[in-house]
């Protein structure tokens, strides 16, 4: 394209002028604005020169790259200006004698593009040039920069230590592979060249963990994805590869970089079998377990821990040793200075606001990691033991004998299990710490702990009854272990552990070889593994001596409430007295007048047969107060069956319906429709319900009130289904003082009364599962409530 020029010197302002008028959206715009706006605003330089090179116009923000401004250099000659670059030169004479064209120069560090255009006359002279440059020194440098990154990628594509590929779109033809690749896959890049992984069965699915259907070339980019790969010998190994589509070679594909995990996924597949396979023994065991750090802060503990002190261990911020009834500041200074001696910390120690039925702990505790400074403990029920210690210096010395012969036991497993760890380092250090931890749980347990293959067989002990060696327990089956009559039950509880997937409780006794038979409390839970059942853990307490203490505790129980039943039978004989008089007064009336009559020869027959009727009906009156008497005194083994609860409460109402009638008290039943069936002890639970009525029939009677009074009944089912029974009088109620106190041995507000009414009372509920307490006691009266456990 060449430029004529016109008469008029303003040649550019004309020809825009002429050219067109700009759109109605720029009426107040000229050409010569618009031409202004982009030599100031864009990187381009506009100058003319002369046909001699004198420069006429220079114009344009590019300027400032050469560190000049508009028409600073006008009126000079380019020639002179740039002799020392004679590329640029030569290019101005080619455009003065008239040829058009481009070029791309670089001045003083910065690059330019140009182009050079003639200006000729009318007559067709070139009079001139005109040049517009660009500055792209950037793009210059982004150029450069991008073949030096593109030679950069292809050394670090090949020398990469990560599996690479690049793959071509749409169809994954391997377009090229690193050294990396043909060492993992057995590949050369000759081989794979042109074809794609699925022809050289290089995997057998895109992600074996997505849709089959999945196909990573139809992603932009993938992250982290596990590929289950073949190499060319036949080997599974197991890729974790990511991904980007780019432009290689101007086709669509992507580049496939991958790490080679197959020892480090099997490695995880170990340390997870390990860590349920523990995890599922620490849960089960009947011990405590807890993990502490150097300040004897507890950083986690098992459900077992937890339960000992009636879950008052928050998640964070409780030290172990401001649990026990033991100056805590002793306890943590004798602790220290067991770890300063590399010492196991083991002491017999009291339960502080723990439950009820745990009293004592025998804790053990141990450095589990020097690096971490973090410590394993064991807690274990000690509450039996001090109890026994605390009635029997002889029990005392041989469960002192046995503590010392079972702490030799777990000092020996310790080392065994030790030496294990050292073994397992071999494997991975991760597995290694998950595995000394599992092992100091099992080294602190006092139970026994045992693997059931899916066979029933013992795979594993932590520890054997003394006379057994661990050859004559490893490898037996399960079965064998247990009585004719007992073997399929045991066999059924393994089988639902098994095939149902259950946590099974059972107690069943176990036979010795030496002919002795000792009963076992066993918890048994499956061991999954990826969703698989591999076996059984079974956690197995000798509970014998357990069973034997709550059996003589029981007869004693029978005992006192047999006494009990004797002390109200004192207090009810003048009613009985009473109820004994009337039926045998009117006996001796009837005969009496029966007698008369025949003297008088006024006696028919059918007067004689109705006082006879009337005579028999009152001895059974007097038999039947009798028999109820004996049956409540009589002394009996605790036999429950099946009864409501309205039954035992009219039985017991007729013990004390003389009483209630002389002082004209109400008597009010409220029965629930739903009422359930309870297994329950007739004679025990009637003695309870008397004995409440006798409280409250003594408390109506020293009442200050002038009113009626009413003793009520009120039985509804509770939300777990059992039973709950209020009764109420509407006497003074109790002082606040005795509230409290009403339920201990020997504590009465009666003059002559024992006191051991209502701890009887209460013993006998809680032996069928229930409880017994005051909801409340005021002007209005006093409200016993009393729960039973359903059937």
């Amino acid at each position: 394209m060449n430029i004529r020029e016109t008469s008029t010197p303003e040649t550019f302002s004309n020809r825009s002028n002429t050219a067109g008028k700009l759109p109605p959206l720029f009426l107040d715009i000229t050409a010569e604005d618009l031409l202004e706006s982009v030599l100031k605003h864009s990187e381009l330089i506009v100058w003319v020169i002369d046909k001699k090179g004198k420069i006429v116009f220079s114009r344009g923000a590019g300027l400032r790259a050469l560190d000049l401004t508009d028409n600073q250099v006008v009126d000079q000659n380019v020639f002179d200006l740039y002799r020392d670059f004679p590329d640029s030169l030569h290019s101005i004479n080619r455009a003065l004698a008239g040829e058009e064209h481009h070029d791309f120069a670089e001045v003083n560090g910065a690059s330019f593009h140009s182009w050079y255009c003639p200006i000729r006359d009318d007559t067709g002279q070139v009079v001139g040039m005109v040049g517009i440059t660009t500055v792209i020194t950037e793009l210059a440098v982004t150029r450069r920069a991008l073949s030096d990154a593109t030679l950069q990628f292809h050394l670090a594509f090949q020398q990469s230590p990560v599996v690479m590929a690049v793959l071509k779109l749409p169809q994954g033809e391997i377009v090229d592979a690193n050294h990396e690749f043909e060492r993992v896959t057995g590949y050369t890049r000759a081989e794979v060249r042109g074809r794609t992984a699925r022809e050289l069965t290089l995997w057998r699915c895109p992600f074996e963990r997505r849709d089959p259907n999945f196909d990573p070339l139809s992603l932009i980019s993938f992250h982290d994805e596990e590929i289950l790969a073949t190499t060319k010998s036949g080997k599974e190994i197991v890729l974790v590869a990511s991904g980007a589509r780019l432009q290689f070679q101007s086709d669509d594909c992507i580049l496939l970089f991958a790490r080679n995990e197959t020892e480090e996924t099997n490695t995880r597949k170990a340390l997870k079998q390990s860590e349920q396979r523990f995890a599922t023994l620490a849960r089960q065991a009947q011990v405590g377990i807890f993990q502490c750090n150097a300040k004897g802060d507890i950083l986690d503990a098992n459900e077992f821990f937890r339960a000992c002190f009636d879950g008052n261990v928050s998640q964070t911020g409780t030290t172990w040793f401001s649990l026990f009834g033991t100056d805590a500041a002793d306890l943590k200074r004798e602790w220290r200075q067991a770890i300063a001696e590399k010492l196991p910390f083991q002491k017999e120690l009291p339960i502080r606001d723990g439950r009820p039925d745990v009293e004592w702990g025998l804790l053990k505790l141990d450095r589990f990691s020097d690096e971490e400074e973090i410590f394993i403990g064991s807690l274990v029920d000690a509450t039996s033991k001090k109890r026994e210690e605390t009635s029997s210096m002889l029990q005392r010395r041989e469960l002192e004998k046995a503590v010392r012969s079972r702490t030799l036991e777990l000092e020996q497993l310790n080392i065994k299990l030790r030496d294990e760890v050292e073994r397992r380092k071999q494997i991975a250090q991760e597995l290694l710490i998950s595995q000394e931890r599992m092992q100091a749980v099992v080294k602190n347990a006092v139970d026994y702990i045992m693997h059931i293959n899916l066979a029933g067989r013992i795979e594993f002990i932590n520890r054997v009854a003394p006379g057994l060696t661990p050859a004559q327990v490893v490898d037996s089956h399960f079965s064998v272990w247990l009585g004719d009559k007992d073997r399929a039950r045991g066999q059924e509880y393994i089988r639902q552990i098994l095939e149902e997937q259950k946590d099974v409780a059972f107690e069943i006794p176990v036979h010795f070889p030496t002919g002795e038979v000792l009963l076992f409390a066993m918890r048994g839970a499956p061991i999954i593994v990826e969703g698989k059942i591999i076996g059984a853990s079974i956690v197995a307490r000798d509970i014998t001596r357990e069973r034997q203490l709550e059996n003589e505790a029981r007869q004693r129980s029978e005992e006192l409430s047999h006494l009990s039943r004797l002390s109200l039978i004192g207090e009810m004989s003048a009613n009985m007295s009473h109820e004994l008089k009337q039926p045998l007064l009117a006996i001796g009336n009837y005969s009496n007048g029966c007698l008369q009559r025949i003297q008088e020869g006024t006696l028919s027959q059918e007067g004689l047969v109705d006082y006879l009727w009337k005579i028999t009906r009152l001895s059974e009156k007097a038999c039947q107060i009798l028999r109820r008497t004996r049956e409540f005194v009589a002394h009996r083994p605790h036999s429950p069956e099946p009864a409501t609860i309205q039954e035992l409460i009219l039985d017991a109402l007729q013990f004390v319906q003389t009483e209630l009638d002389e002082h004209q008290i109400r008597i009010e039943h409220h029965y629930a429709q739903d009422l359930p069936q309870c297994r329950l002890d007739l004679v025990q639970i009637q003695q309870v319900i008397v004995n409440l009525l006798l409280n409250a029939l003594e408390a109506i009677k020293i009442s200050k009130k002038n009113t009626p009074h009413t003793i009520s009944f009120h039985a509804s089912r509770s939300s777990r289904g059992g039973l709950i029974l209020k009764i109420r009088d509407t006497a003074d109620g109790i002082e606040p003082g005795m509230q409290g106190k009403l339920f201990n041995a020997f504590q009465t507000s009666k003059p002559k009364g024992l006191g051991m009414g209502l701890a009887i009372s209460r013993s006998i509920i809680e032996n069928h599962g229930g409880s017994l307490k005051i909801e409340q006691s005021g002007p209005d009266g006093t409200t016993f409530v009393l729960t039973l456990p359903n059937g």
